[in-house]
């Protein structure tokens, strides 16, 4: 059966701290292998607002109720605002191949100066971090 995927973009609160970003990470390195779920968050600014608190994308990935649940409790996490669904639906159908995009990682973590924006820009910056050579700088 081909995984669920979806992606989400949100604002992170000014208050947010590097220890933080490490939380939730550690969390969902120990979490999401229970429940299933690989994926991978992005972390960073934009540089036409290089004062903003910055941002996250995250991709997850998994059942279908599995990935659902886990978006309904990051979308009232308080470190963050904003929450927006910018895609969801089967692997295959929002890629163009199926299987998961990052099978191996219960969340790799990617912090960037400049976000992609929406689906395609998302799945074009994906190539890069999934190709041999990053793959094993940002499993964990």
């Amino acid at each position: 059966m081909d995984p669920y995927a979806l992606l989400y973009r949100s604002t992170a609160r000014e208050s947010l701290l590097a220890r933080d970003l490490n939380d939730i990470l550690e969390t969902a390195r120990v979490e999401n292998p229970r429940r299933g779920i690989t994926g991978l968050l992005l972390h960073g600014s934009l540089a036409v607002l290089p004062n903003a608190p910055g941002g996250f994308i995250q991709w997850m990935e998994g059942s279908e109720a599995a990935v659902t649940a886990l978006f309904e409790r990051i979308a009232k996490d308080p470190r963050h605002v904003h929450v927006t669904l910018v895609a969801q639906g089967p692997v295959a159908e929002l890629t163009g191949r199926p299987g998961p995009l990052f099978g191996a990682w219960s969340m790799g973590f990617v912090s960037l100066a400049e976000l992609p924006v929406g689906l395609i820009g998302f799945l074009d910056e994906a190539k890069r971090w999934t190709s041999p050579d990053t793959e094993l700088a940002l499993a964990a």
